[in-house]
């Protein structure tokens, strides 16, 4: 009898959501079946965009829908697109702890170095080929092992989201859908490595120490031969302020040449329903061959107002300089590309449905000194863009 085959990720998925099922009806029968306690999460991320300048992907020769510059996690338009499906399992044991992450959709892609919007900038994979299916790990959006050595003391190993940026891949962690220029360009997106941390002072001061293999953790685009390394000192004043002073520093690109950047994220909670938050980012790629050091920045502003139980206002205002040499948004490995500043603005608003369920209504409108990197519905250069997104999440 011949073994079977399995052929696709989905196959995959099936199984293992299979186990997992039968797993909890054996609980059912046994109050000392061994995997009591395990914690299930999920996650469900879908949305529609429109945009006048929307246009066929770049080169003329990609499939795929009409797409916008500038974005990376919903770039897509005239289309209704499932960006991520995801299932979180967690198990605690003593000190122990661990946690997988299962995800589909494009979103996935993104975070593995796939897709057209990633081949340039600071996250560009390799080569301009979707190289997201060769990614070993592509559907674990995260894998950590976690020890609590003490009240104090914690360490992790693994795969992980990045501490770098006041947002997050996921949408629903973020007060805009979209996520910002500074995000999508300025930092990575995750690692695989070790890191730890220590309290100094409980709900007041915190600092934590990573070892990384690289910017970010994508192995089948690997270049470099030394270890990134990253810092993260978080800072609580008092109740209503919130500071995070965060830097990530290492060898980079075939030719290893070091990448490093230096972040500033401050929050305060100005009243019980309005928030202000702003995000500064400094980063320099060092001895790139031919070229020598580019730099980028960027400075991002946030308000929250909750105006009722079940309505949310968010504005985001956006600055990125990346006028020395183009590097971070258009560069890419090579360290030239179209020099610019972008500004945007954001308007979110957000909706609260009850059950887990949230809908988003979004308009964001982005500008640059350059006409050479937003496109007209002809693929033509421009020097502005507009985006309207409805978007509908949902997490358990």
């Amino acid at each position: 009898m011949k073994a079977k085959i399995i052929k696709s990720t989905g196959e995959v998925f099936f199984i293992l959501f299979a186990m997992v099922g039968s797993c909890f009806a054996e609980e059912a029968k046994s109050t000392s079946y061994p995997l009591a306690g395990i914690e299930i999460n999920g996650y469900f991320d879908f949305y529609f965009q429109a945009s006048p300048q929307a246009h066929a992907p770049i080169p003329a020769t990609s499939a795929g829908p009409q797409v916008v510059e500038g974005t990376v996690f919903e770039r897509n338009i005239n289309q209704m697109t499932l960006n991520v499906a995801e299932i979180s399992v967690k198990k605690k044991i003593g000190k122990v702890s661990f946690r997988a992450d299962l995800a589909l959709g494009e979103m996935v892609d993104q975070l593995s170095g796939g897709g057209l919007q990633s081949v340039t900038g600071t996250n560009a994979g390799q080569n301009p080929t979707n190289t997201a299916a060769n990614e070993p790990t592509r559907n674990l959006t995260q894998a950590v092992l976690t020890y609590t050595a003490s009240d104090r003391l914690t360490l992790n190993a693994g795969k992980f989201y990045t501490f770098m940026g006041y947002e997050t891949a996921k949408a629903k962690d973020n007060w805009q859908y979209n996520r910002s220029y500074s995000y999508n360009y300025g930092v990575p997106f995750w690692h695989e490595g070790v890191n730890g941390t220590y309290v100094f002072t409980p709900d007041k001061l915190s600092s934590t120490f990573y070892l990384l293999n690289s910017w970010d953790g994508r192995i089948s685009q690997e270049q470099n031969k030394a270890m990134t390394l990253g810092l993260n000192v978080a800072y609580n004043p008092t109740s209503e302020i919130s500071l995070n002073l965060n830097y990530i520093g290492g060898a980079e690109s075939s030719d290893q040449s070091r990448r490093e950047v230096s972040e500033v994220t401050a929050s305060y909670n100005l009243h019980p329903k309005v928030t202000l938050a702003a995000d500064y980012i400094y980063g320099v790629q060092k001895n790139i061959a031919g070229v020598g050091d580019v730099r980028w920045t960027a400075m991002d502003l946030y308000l929250k107002w909750a105006a009722t139980e079940n309505y949310t206002l968010s504005p985001r205002i956006e600055y990125f300089d990346d006028s020395d040499k183009g590097f971070a948004v258009a560069g890419g490995l090579s360290g030239v590309g179209l020099k610019q500043r972008i500004t945007s603005v954001t308007l979110a608003n957000n909706f609260s449905l009850g059950d887990g369920i949230e809908a988003r209504f979004e308009l964001k409108v982005d500008g640059s000194d350059s006409a050479g990197f937003f496109k007209d519905q002809n693929g033509a250069g421009l020097n502005h863009q507009e985006s309207y997104t409805l978007a509908l999440l949902y997490a358990f």
